[in-house]
């Protein structure tokens, strides 16, 4: 346990000791700089009487910091070199340095000169003359501060250590606990386990080291001599990550935050993996009577939820004003389509949720929340501020990877601004992580493109259905699934279907699905301009009940999509259920069915006549229809229940 600390301001002079200390100077590309930095550590500490050795630790510096310090120290015992060629971070530096200090006291400072080196034996002296274990550099103490920064970036430090002291109550009377200049002893160190993240090293001594009293020196922090500045917007989500991940470990508050068994996590299906103590899970979501189908997905879903949770409440939208009649559910309204105000609602009913939920699961695309981008954008801040919620476990389900979409099958009102608020707002999502995604490809993009991030492939899942009725074959009826949008290539499945007509009179065309909700007109302009057809028949909507009847009478589902996104639902549907699949040979549609299992077939995009050629030969070869539902059925994905059993399993992960 750690003990309770106060803080004092240091009035020590220096005096003359036996005491040892090790300088810990994490680099990386300080070429420039770092002579001037161990020259000007040596003459300090050598008028001080402290016993000392510099350690620069270097994480492989391209520019040659390592070679410059050999050259110019190789023959000075007082100076090392530690050469780290993996696990780069600033903070793994300087954790590496700890182990491999020669002395009883370790000091940590940067390399650019911010931290003046005149001032490391104020710090052994606080040490020494205040009986402290540990002492801090502070800027906001008197006698402290700040050179040459602008109003910003006094604002961002600003925001930055309050918020730090907020969310750990153990920093509350420290005044720079974002300091990166410091020193400690060794022995308040013994045992302790780190996990750093980022710059911010001493949020971790602070919040997992064993001591008495901190005390506190001031200093003047100076802009960089020399050299680039490591500080990226990257760095940011590192540190709200970190804080997240402190919140536990913190020994101002009770640790109240259940743990569950993630030891069979890792694997995508998660079936084997145990929950010994169900947990409260909270969805934010479209739920039914809501008529989409991500609201479809989600009452699968909460049916899973209901086999390895003690309780779930859905928080939906106002306009789903009907309440659900399953036992285990419970619902609240708490949210408005195209309604800004209705965020703040949605952000109060979370932070309520940590009293007696355990997960709060985001499980609501963008567009839910409103037609503009604006809304939209607001409406992915708010995982964000739920994993800041302390006291529960946040896990976002991203059904929609904008990064997934080809860049020429973009809308053309898509310019560069809307691609780069996308990107940030994909990133915040990122921030709030952990994230899942439903197919393999998606998470490997994401990866590829934010190295801040921590996504886990969660399949999409099935409802239990064993997928062995017989293949629909007379009439040979062709299924279109989904929002009528402008997203799927509807124009030449119809002009496949007239030219499939012409050689087989008996075949049907179904359209079930509802009109997009942000594009409505075009909907009704497909219904009038081919509603009238023979053989074509609109549905509308269907309610989820209805579905496998609608499943059990198609003969094959074409899936015309030209934009990766949406399409996996319905892929998955038609395999758990046995129903060929046609879908347009395209990277990213692959990647989001085929590519996670099954089999399909596959036509050029936007060719009618190779569509009709392969719906054809369907109708004259039943049993390359009955190969393929076979296919799909054997494909062997997760149920509903294992996929509910692994987010609550991420969910848990993403907070250790």
């Amino acid at each position: 346990m750690v003990r309770t600390h106060g803080v004092r301001k240091s009035t020590a002079e220096q005096s003359d000791s036996t005491l040892g200390v090790t300088v810990v100077i994490p680099t990386y590309n300080e070429s420039e700089s770092i002579e001037r930095v161990i020259e000007r550590c040596l003459t300090a500490m050598e008028t001080s009487g402290y016993r000392t050795e510099v350690l620069v630790v270097d994480d492989d510096s391209p520019d040659g910091t390592v070679d410059v310090i050999r050259q110019r120290y190789g023959g000075d015992d007082r100076v090392s070199v530690l050469h780290r060629t993996s696990d780069p971070g600033l903070a793994r530096a300087v954790t590496d340095g700890f182990r491999r200090a020669r002395h009883e006291v370790c000091a940590v400072m940067d390399a650019d000169l911010q931290h003046p080196p005149e001032r490391l034996p104020a710090l052994l002296d606080a040490l020494e003359s205040d009986g402290a274990d540990v002492a801090v550099g502070s800027r906001y103490v008197r006698g402290g501060g700040i050179e040459n920064w602008s109003t910003y970036r006094r604002l961002v430090s600003r925001v930055g250590t309050r918020l730090a002291r907020l969310v750990l109550p153990k920093l509350r009377a420290v005044s720079d606990p974002l300091s990166g200049f410091f020193a400690v002893r060794q022995s308040a160190l013994q045992g302790v386990e780190f996990s750093p993240q980022g710059y911010k090293i001493l949020l971790e001594v602070l919040v997992k080291a064993e001591y008495g009293d901190v005390v506190e020196v001031p200093y003047a922090f100076s802009e960089r001599n020399a050299g680039e500045s490591k500080l990226t917007a990257d760095e940011y989500v590192r540190f709200l990550d970190h804080l997240r991940s402190l919140w536990g470990d913190d020994g101002g508050r009770p640790v109240t935050t259940r743990r569950f068994n993630t030891e069979d996590t890792a694997r995508a299906t998660g079936c084997d993996g145990g929950i010994p103590e169900a947990p409260d899970v909270a969805m934010v979501t479209a739920y039914p009577p809501a008529k989409d189908g991500l609201a479809d997905y989600a009452k699968k879903l909460v049916d899973g939820y209901a086999a390895v949770t003690r309780s779930v409440t859905v928080l939906g939208s106002g306009a789903d004003d009907v309440e659900a009649t399953d036992d285990h559910v419970e619902t609240e309204h708490v949210w408005r389509k195209d309604d800004p105000r209705s965020l703040a609602g949605l952000a109060r009913a979370v932070w309520r949720a940590r009293h007696d939920h355990d997960v709060v699961h985001f499980n609501v695309k963008p567009t839910y929340f409103g037609s503009s981008n604006a809304l939209r954008f607001l409406s992915l801040s708010l995982p964000l501020f739920a994993r800041l919620t302390p006291g529960v476990d946040i896990v976002v389900t991203m059904h929609d990877v904008f990064e997934g979409v080809d860049a020429s099958e973009l809308d053309e009102q898509v310019g560069a601004l809307e691609r780069l608020g996308a990107a940030v707002a994909t990133q915040l999502v990122l921030a709030a992580g952990p994230v899942t995604v439903t197919t393999e490809p998606y998470r490997r993009l994401l990866e590829s493109k934010y190295p801040v991030c921590d996504v886990h492939h969660v399949p999409h899942g099935v409802a239990l259905t064993d997928g062995s009725r017989a293949v629909q074959t007379d009439p040979f009826r062709v299924l279109l699934f989904g929002y009528v949008s402008p997203y799927k290539d509807y124009e030449t499945v119809f002009e496949a279907f007239d030219r499939l007509r012409e050689r087989h009179d008996a075949v049907e065309l179904w359209v079930v699905g509802g009109d997009h909700p942000d594009h409505g007109a075009y909907a009704e302009a497909v219904r009038s301009t081919y509603g009238d057809r023979e053989g074509v028949r609109f549905f509308g909507y269907v309610d989820e009940a209805d579905l496998p009847d609608v499943f059990a009478r198609a003969s094959c589902l074409v899936l015309p999509y030209e934009t990766a996104p949406g399409v996996s639902g319905p892929y998955q549907e038609a395999k758990a259920r046995g129903l060929p699949v046609v879908v347009y040979d395209d990277e990213a549609v692959l990647r989001a069915t085929v590519e996670t299992g099954g089999d399909a077939v596959t036509t050029p995009p936007g060719s009618e006549a190779a569509l009709a050629d392969t719906l054809s030969r369907f109708v004259e070869e039943p049993e390359r229809l009955r190969r393929l539902a076979r296919a799909s059925v054997d494909s062997d994905d997760p149920t509903m229940t294992d996929v509910a059993r692994r987010l609550v399993g991420v969910a848990s992960e993403g907070d250790l």
